[in-house]
Protein backbone atom coordinates (compact mmCIF):
# COMPACT_ATOMS: atom_id res chain seq x y z
CA UNK A 1 0.00 0.00 0.00
CA UNK A 2 2.80 2.38 0.87
CA UNK A 3 4.45 1.94 -2.53
CA UNK A 4 1.22 2.77 -4.38
CA UNK A 5 0.90 6.16 -2.64
CA UNK A 6 4.54 6.95 -3.35
CA UNK A 7 4.07 6.17 -7.01
CA UNK A 8 0.91 8.29 -7.17
CA UNK A 9 2.74 11.22 -5.58
CA UNK A 10 5.64 10.80 -8.00
CA UNK A 11 3.27 10.77 -10.98
CA UNK A 12 1.47 13.86 -9.67
CA UNK A 13 4.76 15.75 -9.28
CA UNK A 14 5.86 14.68 -12.77
CA UNK A 15 2.54 15.86 -14.24
CA UNK A 16 2.87 19.22 -12.48
CA UNK A 17 6.43 19.73 -13.73
CA UNK A 18 5.43 18.79 -17.26
CA UNK A 19 2.50 21.21 -17.18
CA UNK A 20 4.76 23.96 -15.86
CA UNK A 21 7.21 23.35 -18.71
CA UNK A 22 4.45 23.45 -21.30
CA UNK A 23 3.16 26.76 -19.91
CA UNK A 24 6.63 28.28 -20.27
CA UNK A 25 6.90 26.98 -23.84
CA UNK A 26 3.55 28.53 -24.81
CA UNK A 27 4.97 31.98 -24.10
CA UNK A 28 8.30 31.36 -25.88
CA UNK A 29 9.58 34.38 -27.89
CA UNK A 30 9.63 33.64 -31.61
CA UNK A 31 6.78 31.11 -31.35
CA UNK A 32 4.95 30.81 -34.68
CA UNK A 33 2.05 28.42 -34.27
CA UNK A 34 0.66 29.14 -37.75
CA UNK A 35 3.93 28.13 -39.47
CA UNK A 36 4.23 25.09 -37.21
CA UNK A 37 0.76 23.88 -38.20
CA UNK A 38 1.40 24.66 -41.86
CA UNK A 39 4.59 22.56 -41.91
CA UNK A 40 3.05 19.67 -39.97
CA UNK A 41 0.02 19.58 -42.25
CA UNK A 42 2.31 19.65 -45.28
CA UNK A 43 3.67 16.29 -44.09
CA UNK A 44 0.32 15.01 -42.81
CA UNK A 45 -1.78 15.84 -45.84
CA UNK A 46 -5.48 16.64 -46.00
CA UNK A 47 -7.01 13.95 -43.86
CA UNK A 48 -6.68 10.90 -41.67
CA UNK A 49 -4.52 8.04 -42.77
CA UNK A 50 -5.91 4.53 -43.28
CA UNK A 51 -6.26 2.71 -39.97
CA UNK A 52 -6.56 5.85 -37.83
CA UNK A 53 -9.81 5.87 -35.95
CA UNK A 54 -9.37 9.37 -34.50
CA UNK A 55 -9.02 12.66 -36.37
CA UNK A 56 -5.92 14.74 -35.74
CA UNK A 57 -6.83 18.30 -34.78
CA UNK A 58 -4.65 21.39 -34.51
CA UNK A 59 -4.86 21.05 -30.72
CA UNK A 60 -3.43 17.52 -30.88
CA UNK A 61 -0.51 18.74 -33.01
CA UNK A 62 0.17 21.74 -30.76
CA UNK A 63 -0.09 19.69 -27.57
CA UNK A 64 2.44 17.13 -28.82
CA UNK A 65 4.65 19.95 -30.14
CA UNK A 66 4.59 21.73 -26.80
CA UNK A 67 5.42 18.40 -25.14
CA UNK A 68 8.52 18.10 -27.34
CA UNK A 69 9.53 21.69 -26.52
CA UNK A 70 9.03 21.20 -22.78
CA UNK A 71 11.27 18.12 -22.89
CA UNK A 72 13.90 20.03 -24.87
CA UNK A 73 13.81 22.86 -22.33
CA UNK A 74 14.79 20.35 -19.63
CA UNK A 75 18.03 19.48 -21.46
CA UNK A 76 21.23 21.28 -20.45
CA UNK A 77 22.10 24.57 -22.12
CA UNK A 78 24.98 24.09 -24.56
CA UNK A 79 28.02 26.16 -23.61
CA UNK A 80 30.70 24.37 -25.62
CA UNK A 81 31.33 21.23 -27.63
CA UNK A 82 28.39 18.88 -26.96
CA UNK A 83 28.17 16.01 -29.49
CA UNK A 84 25.38 14.40 -27.45
CA UNK A 85 23.24 17.49 -28.03
CA UNK A 86 23.07 17.83 -31.78
CA UNK A 87 19.53 18.17 -33.09
CA UNK A 88 19.66 14.60 -34.35
CA UNK A 89 20.89 13.17 -31.02
CA UNK A 90 18.24 15.04 -29.04
CA UNK A 91 15.55 14.06 -31.54
CA UNK A 92 16.56 10.40 -31.34
CA UNK A 93 16.44 10.42 -27.55
CA UNK A 94 13.07 12.14 -27.48
CA UNK A 95 11.45 9.79 -30.00
CA UNK A 96 12.79 6.60 -28.40
CA UNK A 97 12.62 7.50 -24.70
CA UNK A 98 9.68 9.86 -24.19
CA UNK A 99 6.07 8.75 -24.39
CA UNK A 100 3.71 10.90 -26.47
CA UNK A 101 1.09 13.02 -24.76
CA UNK A 102 -2.24 11.43 -23.86
CA UNK A 103 -4.47 11.77 -26.89
CA UNK A 104 -1.63 11.15 -29.37
CA UNK A 105 -2.70 8.00 -31.21
CA UNK A 106 -0.68 8.37 -34.40
CA UNK A 107 2.50 6.38 -33.85
CA UNK A 108 5.55 6.87 -31.71
CA UNK A 109 8.26 6.67 -34.35
CA UNK A 110 9.93 9.10 -36.70
CA UNK A 111 6.94 9.53 -39.03
CA UNK A 112 4.28 12.07 -38.12
CA UNK A 113 5.52 12.38 -34.52
CA UNK A 114 9.03 13.04 -35.79
CA UNK A 115 7.76 15.77 -38.09
CA UNK A 116 5.79 17.33 -35.24
CA UNK A 117 8.89 17.24 -33.00
CA UNK A 118 11.26 18.89 -35.49
CA UNK A 119 8.69 21.45 -36.56
CA UNK A 120 7.87 22.24 -32.92
CA UNK A 121 11.52 22.85 -32.11
CA UNK A 122 11.81 25.08 -35.17
CA UNK A 123 8.56 27.07 -34.88
CA UNK A 124 7.19 26.71 -31.35
CA UNK A 125 10.41 27.02 -29.35
CA UNK A 126 13.25 28.28 -31.58
CA UNK A 127 15.11 29.96 -28.69
CA UNK A 128 15.07 26.79 -26.63
CA UNK A 129 16.32 24.78 -29.61
CA UNK A 130 19.11 27.26 -30.24
CA UNK A 131 20.29 27.15 -26.63
CA UNK A 132 20.03 23.35 -26.25
CA UNK A 133 21.49 22.09 -29.53
CA UNK A 134 25.09 22.00 -30.63
CA UNK A 135 25.90 22.53 -34.29
CA UNK A 136 29.31 21.07 -35.08
CA UNK A 137 31.65 23.22 -37.15
CA UNK A 138 32.10 22.10 -40.75
CA UNK A 139 35.57 20.71 -39.99
CA UNK A 140 33.94 18.18 -37.60
CA UNK A 141 31.63 16.76 -40.28
CA UNK A 142 32.63 13.33 -41.54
Amino acid sequence: MRGRHGRTATLAVAAFLAASGVAAVASEPGRDEARFLSHVKEYFGDGPRPGWSRPVTDDVFVTEGDHACAWLAQQPVVTGRAPSQTSYELFSRFITQVEPTPGWHYGTGRGLRGSVTYDAWTYLCPGIRQSRTWNPPIEDWD
